[in-house]
């Protein structure tokens, strides 16, 4: 399988856990780049749903992406950690070029129409149930 950018559990590394720990913090969040790099998040939960789909209806070696078939930008996903949160996200865009991709969008439609595996959450719900599990610490 290839996954999306996880996110859901407190152990997270990437942009969402930085977001999340910086506002337990209080923190400012520096975001590189101009903000608009776009990426597909996939909550921790829907990935362990979806391999148990496919390796349920697996059949022969396959390559399959599990992701949300979305991509939402880094300054959206800010906008949706403060609504989650109550407070706004302390951030400033720096501006400073980035080497990678500007936007990371991946197909899901194997996923969906030969493991019959559709995404239900997303971003919004998905952050408030990691909220959740970040408030538990």
């Amino acid at each position: 399988v290839r996954l999306g950018n996880v996110y859901g559990s407190e152990k997270n590394k990437g942009f969402i856990g930085l977001v999340l720990r910086k506002a337990i913090e209080g923190a400012e969040i520096r975001v590189n780049g101009d903000g608009l790099q776009e990426r597909d998040y996939i909550f921790l939960d829907e990935v362990v749903s979806a391999m148990l789909t496919v390796k349920g209806k697996l059949k022969e070696s396959d390559t399959v992406n599990i992701v949300t078939g979305r991509s939402e930008t880094l300054l959206e996903v800010l906008k949706v950690v403060s609504e989650v949160i109550g407070r706004p996200a302390s951030f400033f865009v720096n501006g400073i070029p980035v080497a990678e991709a500007g936007v990371v969008r991946v197909d899901n439609t194997k996923l969906k129409e030969k493991y019959g595996f559709v995404p239900k959450i997303f971003l919004k719900e998905g952050l408030e149930k990691t909220w959740g599990r970040y408030a538990k610490e």
